[in-house]
């Protein structure tokens, strides 16, 4: 099973867990990315927009949102909050150099070709623009338990499946190592020029996302 099809199984699950506030990552990560991001400037283009969410929050501070969404029942939801289009984030059906900001909050590892989306991210940002991507922290990614461990290799990507705090349904990720989505930006054209690594609230000691903001040359 792709990615896309595990997703697109629990999209519906996945909706209602994060509209009724039980997801304990996206406050925590919210604040901390929305002080990353450029000011609003023309289209904020958001790939693996989910169910909107993250797209309210930026319309709320003042983005004109666009997203994209390859699973139908996650792009329905996310009409519910702003504009849509269904497609897959690695074959963006936009021209060259449309958007000043392109966003990943939370999705680039729950993406079958992230590569791929992350060279059209950079292909449909103008010169000056900005790619800004959230992700669960590899080194969260690749461990569990407490005291965090980890079994495997840290430096193998690899598929996971595991239930969400509060939840009674399982989703499908992938963990990548640092040096992956360091590959994935340089290979793209676009350079780092913020690295952020965001604590979490029961494990304040460890990192539970990694936030970065590229610019294209």
């Amino acid at each position: 099973m792709t990615l896309r099809e595990a997703w697109e199984a629990a999209a519906e699950s996945w909706s209602d867990y994060v509209r009724s506030g039980r997801d304990p990552f996206f406050r925590v990560n919210l604040a901390a990315f929305l002080e990353l991001l450029p000011p609003p400037s023309g289209a904020t283009l958001d790939i693996g927009c989910g169910e909107g969410r993250l797209g309210a929050e930026l319309a709320a501070h003042g983005h004109r949102v666009l997203g994209v969404e390859q699973s139908p029942t996650l792009a329905a939801r996310a009409r519910e909050r702003h504009e849509v289009v269904e497609a897959d984030a690695a074959d963006l059906p936009f021209e060259d150099a449309s958007f000043p900001l392109v966003v990943s909050f939370s999705s680039l590892m729950d993406m079958d070709d992230a590569a791929g989306a992350v060279r059209e991210a950079a292909r449909v940002l103008t010169p000056g623009g900005r790619f800004c991507a959230a992700i669960v922290h590899p080194l969260l990614s690749a461990g569990s338990g407490e005291p965090h461990t980890i079994a495997g290799s840290y430096l193998e990507p690899a598929r996971l499946r595991g239930r969400l705090a509060h939840s009674d349904f399982e989703l499908e990720t992938t963990h990548r190592p640092l040096s992956w989505y360091a590959e994935a930006i340089f290979g793209a054209g676009l350079l780092v020029e913020s690295l952020g690594e965001v604590p979490g609230v029961n494990r304040p000691h460890l990192p539970i996302s990694l936030h970065l903001r590229a610019v294209k040359p």
